[in-house]
């Protein structure tokens, strides 16, 4: 067994602007579902409070509770990307897509390394196709710490199945302007 270097990873989701309406007539609720893909150890999955009446412009100004823990060889290497989905809550149907912003941690790593807050924004990707919009978050990384006697996958090599689609549910395929984006997944439960 390997020991894995790690990092808390603190998240603020802080706005939207100039997202796609897509309530037709209604106002929009949006809120934000922030998760890690790539690493099968942490499926935790948090979220801001909806915004009501925010439309395609809202505001949140929340630091998401928990801190991610990121394996920092794993980021390094380009297989942990944060997903920040939005959506909107209706209250006859099911909460719907907005749209996405798909971000490869190591480019986090990148940028922010020094343990001090930093804010970026990304172009939100549309089901449709396309982009629209920008997100606004800041992150930090905190101190690095070790965990000792965990490897990334702990199953036995015959136990264990190829992987060839271990994105899948963060993105499928384009590169727009130097980062990764794509369609996500619709049945990952975060409604």
């Amino acid at each position: 067994m390997a020991d894995t270097e790690c990092r808390p990873l603190e998240v603020t989701v802080i706005s939207a602007r100039d997202l796609e309406d897509v309530r037709d007539h209604l106002p929009m609720h949006p809120y934000v579902v922030v998760s890690l893909c790539g690493d099968q150890r942490y499926k935790k999955k948090q979220r801001t409070p909806v915004h009501e009446d925010g439309g395609t412009s809202p505001r949140w100004d929340h630091a998401l509770a928990d801190p991610f823990t990121v394996d920092v060889a794993a980021a390094s290497a380009g297989h942990l990307n944060l997903k920040l989905k939005i959506k909107t809550r209706r209250t006859v149907k099911n909460n719907k897509d907005v749209g996405w912003v798909d971000v490869p941690v190591g480019e986090l790593l990148e940028e922010g390394d020094d343990g001090e807050p930093r804010a970026t924004s990304y172009a939100v990707s549309l089901p449709s196709g396309g982009t629209r919009g920008f997100l606004e978050f800041s992150y930090k990384f905190g101190e690095a710490f070790t965990v000792r006697g965990a490897a990334p996958d702990q199953r036995s090599e015959n136990q264990r199945q190829p992987r060839p689609d271990r994105f899948r549910d963060c993105f499928r395929g384009a590169i727009v302007g130097g980062s990764i984006w794509g369609a996500m997944s619709n049945a990952d439960g975060d409604g």
